[in-house]
């Protein structure tokens, strides 16, 4: 599978079916992307993402970093709403692609 580097402002877009992943509202803390797994569940208001739906990323930051295995926690936006939320690298790598 081929990779493309994402740079800050890129529009991104998901890739998976509709309803396989949500934006997460956390009372009191930050929005963060769910997938729709059973033991994945994040307490809080679930706002569902469509296939092909539109996403700016914003950046991202490394929290941990070994020689096998790193933690990145990516910032995106979401296009029709402007929201903010973040989601960690793997699932980024799975659920969402950028078209060039």
């Amino acid at each position: 599978m081929m990779r493309k580097e994402v740079k800050t402002s890129d529009i991104i877009f998901f890739n998976s079916d509709t309803g396989t992943g949500s934006v997460v509202t956390v009372p009191g803390k930050d929005n963060y992307f769910m997938p729709a797994k059973k033991m994945l569940r994040i307490s809080g208001n679930k706002k569902p993402i469509v296939y092909g739906e539109s996403f700016v990323f914003l950046g991202y930051e490394v929290l941990k970093a070994k020689k096998d295995h790193r933690i990145i926690k990516i910032q995106l936006s979401r296009l029709h709403d402007r929201s903010i939320f973040y989601i960690e690298e793997h699932f980024f790598r799975q659920y969402f692609g950028i078209a060039r």
